[in-house]
């Protein structure tokens, strides 16, 4: 596994500890210790919920001019000195103001910790490395309160020691974002937009639930714990409590893309369990009761927001649905499955992009010791930053009139995988021309010194699509005004005739790469 990767999951952890560890605590401390009322409680908990609603939108703006790890570090740092100056707070006034900071220092955990994961993972993985990620802190906010009460049934410590241990499990964290801060490549991210919030506008009934969920995760956070000691739960039995709230949780997240399938039902039994958790709660009076409401809250959260973006995904157009959580609308896509005997093949912006700048930045001294030049190792690293791997004009603009008929992004495995999907997918032949494809020089430079075979490495960057012969060459003139290089590279034939590259007038199956040619030369350099 990427040391990155897991480097970023340890970061999750910690975190997710510290919040499990102080979060079910501080209602109690603010009601019991410094005299909060419920209705301060409620303010409290939106003090923290506000400033984490929309300073990521400029977080998000801030990823593509800063380092990821130097923006979490900002984060944990904030973080840190909001927990520990709950250590000596004496009013509800102060309380709120340490929870504004952790609502802006929590806006910048999620995004750069993303951003971080994104630009390490390969092709598909990403999707299955940031649920890991997410995993790893909810995992940490169910043993953050088993510790707490740990701490308060056999150490017999008072909140404020509690909130500094929280404190200083933030610090520890600080040391892994600080890692991650080092010498890496920024990859250009795709930034907020007016255009998303109109698409996401055009679902009140979605935003109703998302509001009527989010108000209810909020109470549970900020008032619940009060809640339950006023109910006679011991402090103890809270911590127990949330910690039986975590298990619920990361077991539904276990299931969850099962439970998505049926989206409609699936949410009406999500809405359901949440309210009669909240309700049951107000009529019980054990424990046991008690854990049995948390169980179906837990359910219920875990499976309600995934299923609400899944409905906004739905019905929204694919560029935008792709900005929002990279996911496209399977009844609006162009698939791979598309493509059609007889139609050209287009490959926008070459091979391998996103390939090749990793190698410059994960393999500079073996490729200055082969001999290439600093300033080719220098414009490799700049790939990620232009082009770029983002490909969502190079969508638009053959979304504007033509007829597309496939589309595929060469990622892990590239372009041979890709070819090889495309074909597979939608049962039809593929031949394509070696002198055709537009190879970046550093790609074939690096490539050739390290002794990979380009057709195979990570090409995030590029698009591979399909379309009538007699629209490729427009196609390309379109592409061409916005300043993007493409090549008809080969023609989709019959089922029968394989996939094929042709080279130098000689035909021969297309090579077939069991794994990425970047994954491969890095387990050989670094086989830790």
């Amino acid at each position: 596994m990427n040391r990155r990767l897991v480097i970023v999951y340890i970061t999750g952890l910690l975190i997710g500890i510290s919040y499990g560890l102080h979060g079910p605590l501080l209602p109690i401390f603010a009601k019991d210790v410094i005299g909060a009322s419920y209705a301060e409680l409620g303010i409290i908990g939106f003090a923290n919920f506000i400033p984490y609603m929309f300073f990521p939108l400029f977080v998000g703006i801030f990823l593509n001019k800063f380092n990821n790890g130097h923006l979490l570090s900002i984060g944990v740092i904030i973080n840190s000195a909001s927990v520990y100056l709950l250590s000596i707070a004496q009013s509800v006034p102060e309380i709120m103001g340490f929870r504004v900071m952790t609502g802006v220092a929590h806006a910048f955990f999620w995004p750069p910790c993303e951003a971080i994961i994104s630009n390490v993972s390969k092709g598909k993985t990403r999707v299955r490395n940031i649920a890991t990620f997410t995993g790893f802190f909810t995992t940490g906010f169910m043993i953050g309160p088993l510790i707490g009460s740990i701490l308060l049934d056999s150490f017999d410590m008072t909140y404020r020691v509690i909130f500094e241990i929280a404190a200083y499990v933030l610090i520890a964290s600080l040391v892994s974002s600080l890692v991650l801060s080092k010498n890496r490549p920024t990859v250009k991210h795709e930034t907020f937009s007016l255009s998303s919030l109109k698409e996401i506008a055009k679902f009140p009934q979605v935003i109703l639930m998302l509001i009527y969920c989010t108000a209810s995760f909020g109470v549970i956070l900020s008032i619940y714990p009060a809640f339950l000691s006023d109910r006679s739960m011991t402090v103890i039995d809270i911590e127990i409590l949330f910690f039986i709230f975590g298990i619920s949780r990361i077991l539904t997240l276990a299931v969850a893309g099962k439970l998505a399938k049926r989206t409609s039902t699936t949410l009406i039994i999500a809405t359901f369990a949440i309210a009669i958790g909240l309700g049951l709660s107000f009529y019980v009076d054990s424990i046991v009761e008690f854990a049995v409401s948390l169980v179906l809250l837990g359910f219920g959260f875990s499976i309600f927001f995934p299923l609400t973006l899944e409905i906004i995904l739905s019905k929204t157009r694919p560029e935008i649905s792709g900005t929002m959580i990279g996911e496209v609308d399977k009844n609006k896509a162009i698939l791979s499955s598309g493509a059609l005997e007889g139609d050209g093949i287009v490959l926008t912006r070459g091979i391998a992009i996103e390939g090749t700048a990793i190698l410059a930045h994960e393999a500079e001294k073996q490729i200055l010791a082969r001999g290439i030049a600093k300033e080719t190792i220098s414009k490799a690293k700049k790939l990620l930053i232009s082009p770029g791997i983002s490909v969502k004009e190079d969508v638009k603009i053959a979304l504007s009139g033509f007829e597309v008929n496939s589309m595929h992004d060469p990622t892990e495995g590239g372009l041979a995988t890709g070819l090889h999907e495309i074909a597979e997918a939608a049962q039809v032949g593929i031949e394509v021309d070696w002198e055709a494809i537009p190879f970046l020089q550093e790609c074939k430079d690096i490539c050739s010194q390290l002794e990979l075979n380009p057709l195979g490495l990570l090409a995030s960057g590029a698009l591979i699509m399909t379309l009538p012969k007699n629209q490729a060459n427009s196609l390309m003139e379109g592409l061409s005004l916005r300043n993007i290089p493409a090549q008809v590279i080969g023609k989709v034939l019959a089922r029968e005739k394989g996939v094929m590259l042709r080279t130098a007038g000689k035909v021969e199956p297309f090579p077939q790469f069991p794994r990425d040619e970047l994954a491969r030369y890095l387990e050989q350099v670094d086989p830790a």
